[in-house]
């Protein structure tokens, strides 16, 4: 987005479709970084088992 261009702009252009984003948005909105990073790492874990 420090290009210039519009976040759904840059989500395109990464071939993120705007539906896929309206629904991050609405799911994780609310997190901070930190909490984003920790739902990463238990997601990953439970993946591992």
């Amino acid at each position: 987005m420090g290009q210039g261009m519009s976040r759904l702009d840059a989500i395109r252009q990464i071939g993120v479709v705007k539906q896929t984003y309206y629904r991050w948005c609405k799911q994780y909105g609310g997190m901070g970084v930190d909490q984003l990073k920790e739902l990463k790492r238990l997601q990953e874990d439970d993946l591992m088992g």
